[in-house]
């Protein structure tokens, strides 16, 4: 089975910097808050973390509205800026997907790229790329079910796999 969560940390540790702040001091959380479907609760979780650059937040249960097709990003707090990519109804994706990246303001003036994962993974795939003149990082985070699910389930673990490679 693949665990994708520890590769979020490792990418932090393998390269070496991102503006001034080298990626060995800055701080990386990947998080699954069950549900953080609406802004207060997102902003909730980014008060309660104050001093990191980066939350993943996979599971958030939050959808995207019928027909949107779009990531949402917005200013979250004074301090965090939101990329959101929601779950829509599909045969893969079930109400309890959705990924959302808190960005620190400094750091979020580096994202180049926000990466839209194929629509049947919408909110079960998810991935920014943070360069500058020097360095180059690609941060993705995916909320795939657990092990010893119903047979539907696994079925959506490896197409999110299958897909997570070959998509991004």
């Amino acid at each position: 089975m693949l665990y994708l969560w520890p590769c979020f940390f490792a990418i932090a540790t393998l390269l070496t910097a991102i503006g001034r702040q080298p990626l060995a001091e800055m701080k990386l959380i990947q998080y699954n808050p069950l549900s953080a479907a609406t802004l207060d609760r997102q902003e909730q979780i980014a008060h309660e973390l104050p001093n990191a650059d980066l939350i993943a937040l996979i599971g958030t249960a939050q959808r995207t509205a019928p027909g949107d097709r779009d990531i949402t990003q917005i200013k979250l707090t004074d301090r965090y800026s939101r990329i959101s990519w929601g779950w829509a109804p599909s045969r893969y994706v079930n109400k309890s997907a959705g990924i959302t990246f808190l960005i620190k303001h400094s750091l979020a003036t580096a994202v180049r790229q926000v990466l839209r994962p194929p629509d049947e993974l919408r909110g079960r795939l998810a991935g920014i790329r943070i360069r500058n003149t020097t360095k180059d990082l690609l941060v993705l985070a995916a909320y795939i079910p657990p092990r010893g699910t119903p047979p539907t389930t696994r079925k959506q673990q490896q197409t999110s796999s299958t897909g997570f490679t070959n998509n991004f």
